[in-house]
Order: structure tokens, then C-alpha cells, then sequence
């Protein structure tokens, strides 16, 4: 299926590797070429800000986040990467006033296949593409307790008080940012830490075994 236009969310990345300096691009490019280890997303955009310092953490992450779905587009299609770029250069021309001009395209050519021709990027793309590929994933949580007065009559002063916590969850269903709210008492959120705690060791065991396979962990 060729590329016919841009999804939204990834039009930003596209523009800014569009807009780099020529130093700069140099700069991303050999950063991401000496990337040791295929990471996560966050790791790799916390790697590449170490190495590159003219560009901003919200732009290394909105370009890789392109870079990453234009992997997983030429793993899905196994279209030809020069292929590949020529189509994302042609959707490049139709943003309106944010098209790329005739002038620019071969050098935004050169820069995509550049960019598209790293294998360590290309490992990284999949395992974010392996941990996103649920029906919604966590973004962040946070729980706020409240302290509640019992009053046995209402003109009189309370009698005692309860404790209770609000688990507020926020996460991402597709593209859209969501979350809920859930309330527990002391018990419940100590039943929840304890269920915590048996997954953090679970994950230890499951590490320790698939070490001794020599095989690492990509996070």
C-alpha cells in the first residue's frame, strides 16, 4: 500500500528532519549510528540528547517517533526503502503550505534513506512496536487520600474519620489520551502493593532465566 498522505501525529517529526541544519542532521545521524544497544524509545531519544545538542528533546522525540512508524510501514509492506522514501517525499508535497518544494526534495531524499538504514533504529522500532501493541497502554498514575469526618448527628462534631485513596490511571487507547479513577481503602491499596511487588518478581525471575540464554534485555 503506498504512502497517501501523512498521519497527523507523525507529520511534525517528517517536517523537523525536513528543517534540520545540515550540521545538525550530521550530528543525529552519527549519533544514531553509534547507538551501541537497540533501546526503547526512551532510552534512544535520552542517547541521542547526550550526543546531539542543537536540538531540542521535544524534536529528537517527535522525529524518531516518524522514524519509528516509517520502520514498521517498510516491515509491513517490505517495500523497497528508495521506494519507500520516494512515496513519503510525494505525500511530503501535499501539506499544503507546509509542502516540500521541488528544491528540497532530493536532499530530504538523501536524509530519509540515511535515517532509514540504520539497524540498530530498526530493532528499536520493534520492541516499541511489541510493547505498544495492546489495546491501551499506561501513561502515568498518581493517588491522592483523602481523610473523610464521621458524624453520628449532623450538628454535632464527628465521631471519628475514614481514610480513603483515589488510584487516578492515565493511559492511551490508540491516539487518544485517556484515564480513570478508582477509590480503595488502606486494605485494598495494601492488597495492590503486594500485587506489585509479585509481578516486580516475577520479572526478576523471568530476566534471570533468559539470561542464563544469553540473551539481553531490550527496554
Amino acid at each position: 500500500m503506498p504512502i497517501a498522505q501523512i498521519p497527523p501525529q507523525y507529520r511534525p517529526g517528517f517536517l523537523k528532519i525536513r528543517k534540520l541544519s545540515g550540521s545538525d542532521f550530521d550530528a543525529l545521524l552519527q549519533t544514531l549510528q553509534k547507538s551501541p544497544t537497540p533501546a526503547g524509545l526512551a532510552s534512544v531519544v535520552s542517547y541521542v540528547c547526550e550526543g546531539v545538542g542543537g536540538i531540542s528533546k521535544d524534536d529528537v522525540e517527535d522525529i524518531l517517533r516518524a522514524l519509528y512508524s516509517l520502520y514498521a510501514f517498510q516491515s509491513d509492506e517490505e517495500a523497497p526503502r528508495k521506494t519507500l522514501v520516494a512515496e513519503l517525499a510525494r505525500a511530503m508535497q501535499g501539506l499544503g503550505e507546509q509542502s516540500l518544494p521541488d528544491s528540497e526534495r532530493a536532499e530530504f531524499e538523501r536524509r530519509m534513506n540515511s535515517l532509514l538504514s540504520l539497524p540498530t533504529l530498526e530493532t528499536s522500532s520493534k520492541i516499541d512496536s511489541l510493547k505498544l501493541e495492546y489495546p491501551n497502554t499506561y501513561v502515568d498514575s498518581r493517588i491522592l487520600t483523602d481523610i473523610r469526618p464521621v458524624f453520628s448527628k449532623p450538628d454535632q462534631e464527628p465521631v471519628g474519620f475514614v481514610v480513603s485513596h483515589t488510584l487516578k490511571v492515565e493511559y492511551h487507547k490508540s491516539t487518544e489520551h485517556k484515564e480513570f479513577y478508582v477509590t480503595l481503602d488502606s486494605d485494598e491499596l495494601k492488597s495492590m502493593k503486594e500485587v506489585l511487588e509479585r509481578a516486580e518478581l516475577k520479572a526478576a525471575s523471568v530476566k534471570k532465566l533468559f539470561k542464563t540464554a544469553s540473551l539481553s534485555e531490550l527496554s
